[in-house]
């Protein structure tokens, strides 16, 4: 009802699109006289206090008919996959194990938070298990590039945007 809002049941709806691997925004609006809920914008560089839910929406992202295919054969030929996105985890797991990038032991998904608090030495360790790096950022990507190489990888990187290009510069081979 207006001026009510069940945020329990709205974090399990959410949580269950994400899971499907839709990719979910919360439209607000600063204005009283609705529903507000406590923003999280200090992890966003802000705090703009009480915002008002005006809708959710929901956006999906069809994976290609080719990808589960072209990551069997990538698995095949002994190259491992691992899939470094914005995305949350729960978008990003459904995307990989749609694609078939987790499974055969690569089963690690970690987020941008947990692979800062990793030593460089965790990671070398966890590299043969990672499948994805969920809410990844361009440091991320340039660190597990370089990382993968001390280890003896040979390391390829595909990319489509600016955020993909120092990772792309220092991989062995890039495809932008």
């Amino acid at each position: 009802t207006r001026g009510s809002l069940d945020r329990a049941a709205l974090e399990r709806r959410i949580r269950a699109m994400t899971e499907k691997g839709g990719r979910v925004i919360l439209c607000a609006e600063a204005v009283a006289g609705r529903v507000t809920i406590p923003t999280r914008s200090r992890l966003e560089g802000g705090d703009y206090g009480a915002l008002t839910l005006v809708c959710v929406l929901l956006l999906t992202d069809k994976v290609r008919r080719e990808a589960p295919d072209s990551v069997k054969k990538l698995r095949r030929a002994g190259i491992h996959v691992v899939m470094m996105t914005g995305d949350n985890r729960d978008t990003a797991r459904s995307i990989a194990e749609t694609c078939g990038i987790l499974g055969q032991g690569v089963d690690e998904v970690v987020d941008h938070t947990e692979l800062a608090a990793m030593s460089d030495r965790e990671v070398k360790e966890l590299l043969p298990r990672l499948g994805v790096v969920a809410r990844a950022l361009p440091t991320d990507k340039s660190r597990l590039v370089r990382l993968a190489q001390n280890a003896g990888y040979v390391v390829g990187m595909t990319g489509d945007g600016i955020n993909d290009a120092p990772a792309l510069k220092l991989a062995d081979v890039g495809f932008a």
